[in-house]
């Protein structure tokens, strides 16, 4: 009102046909606000190295690595405890114990990588693998320890194939109500690795 300086603001007859048409435009999605293109610009990245660059059947790969591990475990031979663990030259004298934790650490510093992003550090996956594996304790307790990471990562990976395949068929994360961003300390708790859950019962 020019007289008052009263303002009146009423929705525009075409209001409604124009948000019809940029539903449409993006999938029915709507407008996005700059924090959201910056979560899909971010996701993109990981997107392209899950995907694109095969960094899931990779990740496919090192859970089968798990599987082995745990195969050499279950094999009866003595390859962790207290005693052969002592040893010198564990590439001679236990070499099927030093390929075991080889494949949990391979397992842990690359695919754990691939699922996080690049927010995984190498300190964390140190941590990790000291919890998921260690050469004193039985084969039985390397065993056990060694399922629950593998299917905490399998849970890990389903939840990041959720969300690539949303942002495939709608080109944005938005309403998205999967979990997108995972942590080590998610998958440390989710396979019950936490320093206060762990057993620590040394093998004689």
């Amino acid at each position: 009102d020019p007289k008052t300086g009263a303002i009146d603001i009423k929705k525009s007859s075409v209001f409604d046909e124009i948000n019809k048409m940029e539903q449409e435009k993006s999938g029915g999605i709507g407008t996005l606000t700059e924090g959201q293109k910056s979560v899909d610009k971010a996701f993109a990245k990981e997107y392209g190295k899950f995907v694109i660059e095969g960094g899931f059947a990779d990740t496919q790969k090192g859970l089968s690595q798990l599987d082995e591990a745990v195969d050499i475990l279950s094999s009866g031979e003595n390859v962790t405890g207290s005693f052969i663990s002592r040893l010198p030259f564990q590439d001679t004298v236990n070499p099927s114990g030093v390929k075991a934790k080889e494949y949990v650490e391979e397992v842990v510093q690359r695919n754990l990588r691939l699922i996080l992003g690049a927010a995984f550090t190498e300190k964390e996956g140190d941590k990790l693998i000291s919890r998921a594996f260690n050469p004193k304790l039985s084969e039985k307790e390397n065993i056990a320890r060694i399922q629950r990471l593998s299917k905490s990562m399998k849970k890990a990976l389903k939840q990041k194939q959720d969300a690539a395949q949303y942002f495939e068929k709608n080109g944005t994360l938005k309403g998205f109500e999967g979990t997108v961003k995972i942590t080590t300390d998610q998958i440390i708790d989710d396979a019950g690795l936490r320093t206060k859950n762990v057993k620590y019962k040394v093998e004689k």
